[in-house]
This record gives structure tokens, C-alpha cells and sequence, in this order.
């Protein structure tokens, strides 16, 4: 299965014997293709997993995220929002740009009216936020009026380096917590893995290999935020806002000198 494969079923093991009810691995974490009609895996777990794999569907791939229990699939979501020139090209057909990634083939965005992740406890349902769809609103607030218990964001921030850009997409994607008021468990493969919720934010920091323990705040279900309500009412009264502010002219103070001779 290989080495990387082996050292997350290592750290999931150690993670299972100290109480963990779930693991979730990061985005793409296992390296391998999987069938769309495979249901069974070379290795097995004693307790539920989400895991970030690349399905191959037909004659595409999909970057999906997967919920495995024993050696069995037990569902799917697929990424909607892919990386343009990442993930596919926009217009290629016309446009002479090739993908920023090599070697991964292109993929193809999953139906917006997917099932969310259920836990075998038939009660809990996990909303997955693959990659950078921790910044949509629309991917957020879907999955909270689909019931969402929690968010779950498989992520590879790998893309930035050594750089500021994985602390804000850390801080971007605490947005739709606040947002929504849904707790959120973040899996990154070298970036802030972390629980967010309206409350706090618990993290490990990145480029540090660590198995994070955490206890996510779930509770009956709630109304739904003003924001989620309304959504995209307040999308939209915010872009006009800005389009206010952008367009907004200062008046010019006019600078008068004077000159005194004796």
C-alpha cells in the first residue's frame, strides 16, 4: 500500500487507541487511484475515516472525499469547485495555457446536489469543504440547510510553500464557521490543521507532524444563522458596498501659498 499510505494508518491506529472516534486524513492523502465502482480497500480501519482520494469515474477523475469504515467505502463527495489551471483549464480549447500541476490529469467537478457524508451512527452528517471551497459561502451554506453536524476541510496548502498564504487561508476559511455557526474539523497535509468554531480555534501548526485530539462541539440542530437564511442576500449587499466604496471620489483639498515679501 506504501510508506505513505502506511504512516497514516500508523498515526490513525495511535489516534483510534487513545478514544478517537474519527480520523480524518487531508486532502488526496491516499496516492492511489480508486475506481468509482470500487467498494473495497487494501488496507481496513476500526473506526471511521474520511479520507482525501482521487476517483477515477468512467474516463475522468474525480479529487473526492471518501468515508471508509473496516476495509469498505461507505460513500463519496466530490470536489465541485476545482483550481483552474490546477485542476483543469478553463477554455482550452481555445486558451494555449497548461495546467500549473503535471502528471495528475484533468478533473471534473462533482454534482451540486451530492449526499453529505452519514457516520454509521445514521445521526451525524459531515459536510465536506474540499481544498480551497472553505472560502465559498455557497459551498457552506448548502451544506448547513442540508443539515451539516460539522464541516469537514481536506486540504493541501503544499501549493504555498514556505509562505503567509497558509495562515490565511486558515483565517478565510474560519469565515464559514462564523458565518454559520457550524463547527468545522480542518486536515491539512503541511498546513493549519485545526477545529474552528464560533467560539474559538483550536490549531497545530503547520510543517509539524502531529495527531490533533479534539472534541467537536455537535448539538441538536439549530435555526439556521441570519446569514445562511438570507444567503446571498448578504453576498450581495456587500458587493454593493464595495462597489460604493470603490467608485467613492474624495473631494480634492486645493492647496493655497502664499509668498511674503519686505
Amino acid at each position: 500500500i506504501g510508506p505513505i499510505t502506511e504512516k497514516s494508518l500508523g498515526m490513525t491506529q495511535t489516534a483510534i487507541g487513545e478514544g478517537a472516534d474519527l480520523v480524518v486524513w487531508p486532502e488526496t492523502a491516499y496516492p492511489r487511484l480508486i475506481s468509482s465502482s470500487q467498494r473495497q480497500l487494501p488496507f481496513s480501519v476500526s473506526k471511521p475515516v474520511v479520507m482525501g482520494a482521487v476517483v477515477r469515474d468512467a474516463t475522468v477523475n474525480k479529487n473526492s472525499a471518501l468515508l471508509i469504515d473496516k476495509d469498505q467505502i461507505l460513500s463519496r463527495f466530490d470536489k465541485i469547485h476545482l483550481v483552474p489551471f490546477g485542476e483543469y483549464v478553463p477554455f482550452q480549447e481555445w486558451l494555449p495555457f497548461k495546467k500549473l500541476v503535471a502528471n495528475v490529469g484533468d478533473f471534473k467537478p462533482g454534482e451540486k446536489n451530492q449526499d453529505l457524508l452519514v457516520l454509521p451512527d445514521g445521526k451525524t452528517k459531515l459536510g465536506p469543504l474540499i481544498c480551497y471551497e472553505d472560502i465559498f459561502n455557497r459551498s457552506s451554506v448548502r451544506h448547513a440547510k442540508s443539515g451539516a453536524s460539522f464541516f469537514v476541510n481536506l486540504t493541501n496548502d503544499a501549493w504555498y510553500g514556505v509562505s503567509s498564504a497558509q495562515e490565511q487561508h486558515f483565517a478565510m476559511s474560519s469565515f464559514q464557521v462564523y458565518q454559520s455557526f457550524i463547527p468545522m474539523v480542518r486536515a491539512t497535509n503541511n498546513g493549519w490543521s485545526a477545529l474552528i468554531t464560533p467560539h474559538e480555534r483550536i490549531s497545530v501548526p503547520n510543517f509539524s507532524e502531529q495527531i490533533a485530539h479534539i472534541t467537536v462541539p455537535t448539538a441538536p440542530k439549530a435555526p439556521f444563522t441570519f446569514f445562511v437564511w438570507t444567503y446571498p442576500l448578504m453576498e450581495w449587499i456587500w458587493i454593493f458596498i464595495f462597489a460604493i466604496a470603490a467608485g467613492w471620489k474624495r473631494p480634492q483639498t486645493k492647496r493655497i501659498f502664499f509668498r511674503y515679501s519686505k
